[in-house]
Formats: structure tokens, C-alpha cells, sequence
């Protein structure tokens, strides 16, 4: 059985950005899974983001109305909710989970590892016609994906993700026993050594798209974006689930709630370890919805017997 949802702080405006995807009509590929979180470009012509820290503001008002014009000319936003707009992370989510479905059922040798190398060349494609990407950035995403196939009697999952999105796997006994480390985690930490970086500003968002995406450096980071060396990093693996174990994908926004001390460690909540045990999807979306701070999705599958 696969699952999923994705779930947004009704408080904030910011645009969907997340996407997934899965098929589950059998086949040599097996059950096929991701999640896609497009990666947020500059707005045209808005070369500052306001400050998230309200100390920076004079009152409340001051705070929630800078916000307020940032997002009503932010490209869809969920302010403008009659809109058919879509951000420009939105569409890279979505054509990446289309371009991995694709790839894994079209099937090779390593099916995962060729997947996401198509859809890199996906959004290699979708920029070719990007003219503002010098202003805007290029449209990238990062993933998790992953297939589900049965393999001499066992049930195998091949799994490869990038950046901050992830995998975790569970046992009968709700145990995790597996899990992709965030790979953002040391970006984040390098950028707090320098001295004045300040990501609202238009030109240290230049600093880390230049310096540090994609490249091969200390703080350095990946994003799906037609790039070539992009694809240095991707993680790939593989595990045997049995019957009872559970795995999930998701994205980053869900991260803090799955596990209790967010990316550091791998200690698992036990709030999200308890309503996964009694099985109730609208209670584990419940909890999600509650505690979300943005956006986040997640992608469950239960492995009851073999495929």
C-alpha cells in the first residue's frame, strides 16, 4: 500500500514548491516513488528578501506587510489564491517526478541511477529556454526516489536521493534501521562561519549559487539542474525490506517532525512513530499539518508480503 500527501502552514504564503509521484501498476520496474522539492529561484526585479528575524521590524504590522508584497509578486504564491500560477520550483518538482516515473519504467541496468540522470536532463532541457536564470537562477530541485521490485523471492528497494531530501525505513517492530543522512546540513554550517553572510541579500544568494552549488568544495552542495556535476551528488543504495517493515520518503519540510532532533541525528519521534503505528493516514497527515513550518511532503509505503 503507498501513501502521501503534501501539507502546508496555512500561516505562510510561500509557494508550493513540493511534488511526488508513484505507480503502482506492477511491472518489470516494480512500485515506483518520489519526492521532488523545487528549489526556490529570485523573484524578478526583487532583489532583497525581507528579513525573517522581527527584530529587524518596527511592530508586527511592519513584519507581516513586507511579507505581504513580497509574495503578491512572488510567481504563485499562495496568496494569490485564485491564481493557476506556478512557481517556477513547482514546475521543476513536477517534471522531475515525471521525467523519474518515466525513466525507471522505460528501465535499465542501474534503473534509479539512470532515472535521475534523466531527469537532471529534463531540467537541463527546461532551462534552455530560461532567459532570466543570470536574474532568477536556473529551475532545479532536489529529490528523493525510489523502486520497489522483487528479487529472488525478496522484496528490494533501490533508492537515490540528493541534497535534503530523504529515505527512512522502519522494521516490523517500528524500529528505524535506515536513513539518508541531510546532505545540507555542512552547507549550513560553513555559511555561519562567514562573517556577514545574509541570505537576504541578492548578492550573497549569487555567493552560494556560484561558489557553492554543485561544486566540489568545502560547503559545497547539490541541485538538480542540468549540470553535469550535479550528479556527483547523488547518493544511491540499496536494502532488503521484509514483510511489516514500512519506508517513507519526503522532503525537507517534514524532516523536524519525522525525526525529534531534525537532521543531526537518528533519533525518530515518538509522535510520528505513533500514529505510523496505528496506521491512521488522516492522523499522520493531521500531525504533519499541525507542525509543519512551511511545506513538506511525504510518501509511505507498507510492504505486507512480496510483490
Amino acid at each position: 500500500m503507498i501513501y502521501g500527501f503534501t501539507v502546508h502552514n496555512w500561516k505562510n504564503f510561500c509557494p508550493i514548491e513540493d511534488s511526488y509521484s508513484w505507480d503502482d501498476s506492477g511491472g518489470d520496474s516494480g512500485d515506483i516513488i518520489i519526492v521532488a522539492d523545487g528549489v526556490t529561484r529570485d523573484p524578478r526585479r526583487m532583489s532583497v528578501i525581507p528579513s525573517l528575524d522581527k527584530k529587524n521590524y518596527k511592530n508586527f504590522f511592519e513584519f507581516y506587510s513586507h511579507w505581504l508584497k513580497f509574495f503578491w509578486k512572488y510567481p504563485g504564491s499562495r496568496l494569490k489564491f485564485w491564481s493557476n500560477e506556478k512557481s517556477p520550483a513547482f514546475i521543476a518538482a513536477k517534471a522531475s517526478c515525471e521525467s523519474f516515473i518515466y525513466a525507471v519504467k522505460k528501465g535499465s541496468i542501474k534503473t534509479v541511477e539512470y532515472a535521475i540522470s534523466h531527469v537532471n536532463e529534463t531540467l537541463k532541457y527546461l532551462n534552455v529556454n530560461n532567459s532570466d536564470y543570470l536574474e532568477s537562477d536556473f529551475f532545479g530541485s532536489v529529490l528523493a526516489g525510489a523502486a520497489l521490485r522483487l528479487e529472488e523471492g525478496q522484496n528490494v528497494l533501490s533508492w537515490g536521493f540528493i541534497a535534503d531530501c530523504g529515505v527512512v525505513v522502519f522494521d516490523e517492530k517500528s524500529e528505524m534501521i535506515f536513513r539518508t543522512p541531510n546532505e545540507t546540513k555542512q552547507t549550513g554550517a560553513y555559511l555561519k562561519t562567514i562573517e556577514n553572510f545574509d541570505w537576504t541579500k541578492p548578492e550573497w544568494r549569487r555567493f552560494v549559487r556560484k561558489s557553492l552549488r554543485n561544486k566540489d568544495v568545502e560547503g559545497g552542495y547539490g541541485v538538480l539542474t542540468g549540470e553535469k556535476s550535479a550528479l556527483d551528488f547523488v547518493r544511491f543504495g540499496e536494502i532488503e525490506l521484509k514483510p511489516g517493515y514500512r519506508f517513507f520518503l519526503f522532503s525537507d519540510g517534514l524532516e523536524h517532525i519525522i525525526f525529534s532532533d531534525g537532521a543531526e541525528h537518528n533519533k525518530v519521534s515518538g509522535s510520528f512513530i505513533d500514529v505510523v503505528n496505528n496506521e491512521n493516514l488522516h492522523s499522520l497527515k493531521g500531525l504533519c499539518e499541525r507542525r509543519v513550518r512551511t511545506e513538506g511532503t511525504l510518501v509511505g509505503c507498507s510492504i505486507e508480503d512480496k510483490l
